[in-house]
């Protein structure tokens, strides 16, 4: 017959589970998020650099076909001191990485 447990071997294990479960749970997500990029590219993209499209009254840039705004809310990644905003979204845009 299995061993009774007590209250804080319980609580060990209850804890040891829920750290297993959000292990897990990062796992699938960051695999999600990975296929969600990668459709996002072939849809927009073919996922090739294909520069800057006018699209739907503003330039859209890169894989992905970024706008100005949605790269200032990123936090403008990649941009340096000598950098206008338009040249480093550009480029960031055209960096399959950035």
């Amino acid at each position: 017959s299995p061993i009774p447990l007590k209250a804080p071997q319980l609580a060990c294990l209850t804890t040891l589970n829920m750290k297993v479960l959000l292990v897990l749970a990062a796992l699938v997500g960051a695999s999600l998020a990975t296929d969600c990029l990668q459709c996002i590219c072939n849809k927009e993209s073919g996922c090739k650099p294909i520069g800057c499209v006018m699209d739907v009254g503003s330039l859209s840039c890169g894989y992905y076909q970024i706008k100005e705004p949605y790269y200032q809310d990123c936090g403008e990644p990649g941009k340096t001191s000598s950098d206008s905003l338009d040249t480093a979204w550009k480029r960031c845009a055209d960096d399959y990485n950035c």
